[in-house]
């Protein structure tokens, strides 16, 4: 696509950008990213993860916040396996619906500490990767009453920006 516009605007040949290995380096870096953000975020992890407070099974459900909306968590195993993109996934949730359709694989770190990897689906740049570190509330009743994810502006190669944690209350 890069190439058109270069044509339309005359750029001549030996002055034009290599988009496509611009893009190679983001997604590599992208990628790093995605790989190291456990160890960025919770660095002082047990070396044994804490057991999850509850089943696997507890923590699916619908969640929701006001301005994000519905949230629908589901057991990674219970998707289609093209959606897993990730090793040790174990719960998962597409957003179809959301300003930016997403698909949020999560990986238990220890206790209710989990990561969340986001991948936005039909993006006008390819498809786009971020993390956010997330977390579950168990309520007094013993059940799963609320989701945390701690949203972050990811930019390869350079540091996040924590734009702040949001509960999704559980309502299924």
């Amino acid at each position: 696509m890069w190439d058109m516009v270069d044509d339309r605007l005359g750029v001549p040949l030996d002055q034009r950008r290599d988009w496509t290995t611009g893009f190679q380096h983001y997604y590599e870096k992208a990628e790093a990213g995605m790989n190291q953000s456990i160890a960025k975020y919770y660095p002082d992890r047990p070396a044994s993860p804490l057991p999850m407070a509850l089943p696997v099974e507890a923590y699916s459900g619908t969640y929701f916040h006001p301005g994000y909306l519905n949230f629908t968590v589901q057991l990674a195993g219970d998707m289609d396996k093209k959606h897993i993109l990730r090793d040790n996934i174990t719960l998962a949730a597409i957003r179809a619906d959301a300003t930016w359709p997403s698909m949020n694989l999560f990986e238990h770190v220890s206790g209710e500490y989990w990561m969340m990897y986001q991948y936005y689906l039909g993006s006008p740049q390819g498809p786009t990767q971020e993390y956010a570190p997330a977390q579950f509330e168990i309520g007094p009743d013993g059940r799963v009453a609320r989701m945390g994810i701690t949203w972050l502006a990811v930019s390869p190669g350079k540091e996040d920006t924590v734009e702040g944690l949001v509960w999704f209350d559980k309502i299924d």
